[in-house]
C-alpha cells in the first residue's frame, strides 16, 4: 500500500480512506502513466462567518489556480443552501498535489477555515486516468 492524499491508502488500482487526509496518493494509471488526482469537498459555512468565507475562498482559489500542477480549481455556492459551498479540484498528478498542499497559502487556509466551517467538511478522492474535463455526450448546444 502507498500513502496517499488525507491519508488514504491506495495500491496501483485501488482508494481506501484513512483519518488524517495529509499526504498524496502515488499511484499509477492502468495504462503506467500517470492519475489525475480529483477532488470534490462539501463545506457548510458559519452563516455570521460568510464575509471572511468569500474572502478567504476568493484568495485561495486564485492562489491555486496559479499553480503550474493545478488542472482546475472553483468552489460553487448551493443553489438552495447560501452557506453551503462545493469545490472541484484537479491535480496533473501526485507530485502536483504534494507540492499544492506545502504552499503558504494552502497552509494558511488549513489554520483559518476550521474557525468558518460550520460541519467537518466532506472529501471525495479519486485518482482517475482521466487527463481532465471532456465533453458530455447527453447535451450539446442546439
Amino acid at each position: 500500500m502507498i500513502a496517499g492524499y488525507g491519508g488514504y491508502q491506495a495500491s496501483p488500482l485501488q482508494l481506501t480512506a484513512a483519518a488524517d487526509r495529509t499526504t498524496i496518493v502515488t499511484t499509477r494509471h492502468p495504462t503506467g502513466g500517470n492519475s489525475v488526482i480529483l477532488i470534490n469537498l462539501k463545506m457548510q459555512i458559519r452563516p455570521e462567518k460568510m464575509d471572511q468565507w468569500l474572502a478567504l475562498a476568493d484568495s485561495y482559489a486564485r492562489d491555486v489556480n496559479s499553480e503550474d500542477g493545478c488542472l482546475f480549481f472553483q468552489f460553487s455556492r448551493s443553489l438552495t443552501d447560501d452557506n453551503a459551498f462545493v469545490c472541484i479540484e484537479g491535480f496533473k498528478d501526485a507530485d502536483a498535489g504534494a507540492a499544492h498542499v506545502k504552499q503558504p497559502y494552502a497552509k494558511r487556509f488549513f489554520e483559518l477555515t476550521p474557525d468558518l466551517v460550520a460541519t467537518q467538511p466532506q472529501i471525495i478522492y479519486i485518482d482517475t486516468p482521466h487527463d481532465g474535463f471532456g465533453p458530455m455526450g447527453e447535451i450539446q448546444p442546439r
